[in-house]
């Protein structure tokens, strides 16, 4: 037994791949230029269309009445956007990350189920924390009660509303519907007594793309999706602008875009790829640099 075990160890050794100077070059080479064409290809064949408006946050966007106040702007679409255009709301100087602020919510009551400990949710606790008056049906709302859900992570809920209104006056169809993550809609639930008890809805899938924290303070989240798509033409986006940055100085946009194959935003791979595959051409280009020789003591 010990000899077959033997023979296949040396067996082994002996299949080692172990790559001359002139092989090694070579992979370097021809993985760093794969590496930069695709980087290439992709840039290339980058067939999204993408719109983006800050709206909120320094005094030429287009609200500046104040919080509560509606405002509007307009975009130009140059060209046809096949469906389906995804809405998304982009939010700068809002930091999602904080340890403090994601402890803050009872895991169960975020996704309506039960209560598990209140104290969980510090600071914002009962319905007067998180000045809450009506339930999202309407319903008065008592300020003692534990607000439904409690916590910070969904007190700071995004609130704003857009309408996309058309060169013919008509509105387009935002769906909320499938924005989420496939893992939260299945989980979430709300209590028989949703409408009397809850001042937002634990199924509504905005909320849901919510409470699924950013890790950076530049983020997007989606808010919806046109199905038919946009035609060519200028478009009228009209905000009630509820979502309050003014305290911690932050920006608002509304970013449009299509999705090709690749999805959406592919900077950050293109960057991964061509800088990689240029560090592989350098390292190969560093191997074809002759080595001095060494000078033994016995030959000066």
């Amino acid at each position: 037994m010990h000899d077959t075990d033997d023979a296949l160890k040396t067996t082994m050794e002996q299949w080692r791949f172990r790559p001359t100077k002139k092989q090694t070059t070579l992979i370097l080479f021809i993985v760093g230029i794969l590496m930069v064409a695709v980087s290439v290809v992709v840039i290339v064949t980058d067939a999204r269309q993408s719109y983006e408006v800050q709206y909120f946050g320094e005094e030429s966007s287009a609200c500046k009445g104040g919080i509560g106040t509606p405002c509007n702007f307009t975009i130009t679409v140059t060209k046809r956007m096949d469906g389906p255009v995804y809405v998304f709301y982009r939010l700068a100087g809002v930091f999602q990350n904080y340890q403090s602020y994601l402890q803050s919510r009872d895991r169960s009551q975020s996704l309506g189920g039960d209560l598990k400990n209140k104290d969980y949710c510090s600071p914002v606790i009962t319905n007067k924390d998180a000045n809450k008056n009506v339930s999202w049906a309407g319903e008065k709302l008592n300020p003692s009660d534990v607000a439904n859900p409690c916590g910070l992570m969904a007190y700071t809920l995004f609130s704003d509303n857009f309408t996309i209104v058309g060169p013919q006056g008509s509105s387009a169809k935002i769906t909320s519907k499938n924005i989420a993550w496939s893992v939260d809609r299945e989980n979430a639930q709300r209590p028989p007594n949703s409408s009397k008890v809850q001042w937002v809805d634990t199924t509504d899938e905005r909320y849901l793309v919510w409470m699924r924290p950013s890790p950076l303070p530049d983020f997007k989240k989606l808010w919806g999706r046109i199905e038919e798509g946009l035609d060519a033409g200028r478009y009228t986006v009209m905000v009630d602008n509820r979502y309050d940055l003014t305290k911690n100085g932050g920006k608002k946009y509304l970013y449009l875009t299509t999705l090709d194959f690749l999805g959406g935003d592919r900077l950050a791979l293109c960057l991964i790829y061509g800088i990689t595959g240029i560090v592989f051409i350098l390292f190969g280009i560093a191997c074809l640099v002759p080595k001095k020789k060494a000078v033994r003591l016995h030959e000066l």
